[in-house]
């Protein structure tokens, strides 16, 4: 019977060890600003609930986008996944790389996810790494808004009024 609790005990003891292992951290590359709010928000915040509420360890390595040297790297590892450098926080997860603060965040939790479902990262997906469907201003839409916004009655009230007010002065065209 001493000699059952023994290894009983010995085999809790090896267990506890080497059963409950975590596996590694997650290792996340992220260019953002020094002293940008919501780059310190990222780090401070987010980036934290991401991981409490994917239940997967990261390691974060951030880097300022504005030193120069950090800059090439950046676009260089861009270049290399055939990525445009368009917009930054860029945030690098294992095969992918996320452009903007939108797709940083949905990239992340998604890579997360895969990675505590799968065990390794998600396969690279231009579409995701490019930072499609992301925030960009078109051409058509801002000319179209500024026509609208041409046709104001503010501003020909204001006209109105100014031209009544040159008239009370006296002054001509």
């Amino acid at each position: 019977m001493k000699k059952i609790c023994i290894v009983l005990f010995f085999s809790l003891f090896v267990f506890s060890i080497f059963g409950n292992e975590n596996p590694a951290p997650v290792k996340l590359v992220y260019y953002g600003e020094t002293g940008c709010s919501h780059c310190d928000l990222f780090e401070g915040k987010i980036l934290p609930d991401i991981e409490r509420q994917t239940g997967v360890q990261a390691e974060l390595q951030a880097f300022d986008i504005l030193n120069a040297e950090r800059y090439e790297e950046c676009a260089l590892k861009l270049s290399e996944m055939g990525i445009d450098f368009s917009i930054f926080p860029v945030l690098f997860v294992g095969n992918n790389a996320y452009l903007g603060n939108p797709s940083v965040e949905k990239g992340l939790t998604a890579e997360l996810a895969y990675y505590k479902k799968h065990g390794e990262y998600r396969p690279f997906n231009e579409y995701l790494s490019s930072g499609a469907g992301s925030f960009s201003l078109k051409i058509l839409p801002v000319l179209l808004a500024g026509l609208i916004d041409g046709i104001n009655p503010c501003a020909f009230a204001t006209l109105i009024f100014f031209i009544s007010f040159l008239t009370a002065q006296g002054r001509s065209r």
